[in-house]
């Protein structure tokens, strides 16, 4: 039981340090990505943000789809990953219909769309950047769409790298930054 799992991880931290809830973040890679995408799903009221990396959402778990608050989310995906489809499969959504369910849960309705700099042509990828900001308590949904990037993580060697390894961007440091930029919000003072 994975939650449950995380539930007594989570609770013997706390009782170890201290732990700042504005600033509880959830990310991985593959399966990480699919585990981090189904805890800010369930355990939304934990975390500020999540990260995926080349995995996305479960598509059995969108009928119980129902995030307890708003959660920012930030999606990197190849689309020449052969091992999670970034269209998707029978068993998982793609990234654009994640990034969406994801949005509509948050109330984001518009978003800009950019391409970055191809700053190493040599890479055979290109990065387009879905931004969705203005969500409800100041949640953002970001996609990078990695064009021909395999399942790596992008900026980083790696031993899973499978298919093309985008050098155009570091992932790492686009998940410190975007979670730095979205903590939870603080709550409503009870006072005045």
């Amino acid at each position: 039981d994975d939650l449950a799992f995380f539930d007594a991880i989570d609770s013997d931290l706390r009782t170890l340090m201290t732990v700042d809830d504005r600033r509880v973040f959830a990310c991985g890679m593959s399966n990480g990505a699919f585990m981090s995408a189904r805890l800010g799903s369930e355990r939304a009221n934990r975390f500020a943000a999540i990260g995926c990396v080349g995995g996305e959402f479960a598509s059995a778990l969108v009928p119980t789809f129902a995030p307890a608050v708003p959660v920012s989310v930030a999606l990197v995906h190849g689309t020449a990953d052969t091992l999670v489809i970034y269209t998707g499969s029978s068993s998982t959504l793609g990234a654009d219909d994640h990034a969406a369910l994801w949005r509509t849960r948050d109330g984001i309705s518009t978003t800009t769309n950019v391409a970055l700099p191809d700053l190493d042509p040599g890479d055979g990828c290109t990065v387009e950047l879905s931004n969705g900001t203005g969500g409800l308590a100041g949640t953002a949904v970001v996609r990078y769409r990695i064009v021909g990037g395999g399942h790596t993580w992008p900026g980083r060697v790696g031993t899973l790298d499978i298919g093309n390894l985008c050098r155009d961007i570091d992932a790492t440091q686009i998940l410190v930054d975007f979670f730095t930029a979205h903590p939870k919000p603080s709550a409503p003072s009870a006072a005045g």
